[in-house]
């Protein structure tokens, strides 16, 4: 269940919440800090700054990116930011970086590209599916197109 904003009606509240199931919304990157030489807090603002991103706590977002023109990278991260900050969330992200593991000598595609993003950037997130739910992916049409549907 979303996280509702405090001391709003239903259709207020549904208004201040960013995330839903069924539309993708743009994110701006405002800031990056380092917190190790491997390790990252990006803050990331909503798109109305009087909203909470209404997801709860230990749940994640799928973010987007297209990486080139032909890959598309969709990694799930929860976030580190508490449910009732209005106007932004956290990510803190180990960044696995190219050439330092022998097994993965591309290291981690999505966060590297987080790592390169300049501030003002812009990315796609959606938030998870509920328990409970059945989330229909349509192939053809990942970049754009993700359903719940109730089992």
């Amino acid at each position: 269940m979303p996280v509702k904003p405090a001391n709003c009606d239903a259709a207020e509240a549904e208004s201040k919440v960013a995330l839903n199931l069924r539309q993708k919304i743009h994110v701006k990157l405002v800031s990056k800090t380092e917190i190790s030489h491997d390790v990252r807090r990006f803050r990331f603002a909503l798109p109305k700054e009087n909203q909470v991103m209404g997801l709860p706590v230990g749940k994640h977002v799928f973010l987007y990116a297209h990486i080139d023109e032909n890959n598309l990278v969709v990694q799930a991260y929860t976030p580190t930011s508490g449910p009732e900050e209005v106007g932004y969330f956290d990510l803190v992200v180990k960044i696995y970086f190219k050439g330092v593991h022998p097994k993965f000598p591309n290291g981690g595609a999505m966060s590297q590209y987080l790592e390169s993003l300049e501030i003002g950037s812009a990315l796609r997130t959606i938030r998870n599916y509920e328990a409970g739910s059945r989330l229909t992916i349509n192939a053809n049409q990942l970049a754009t197109t993700m359903t719940e549907t109730k089992s």
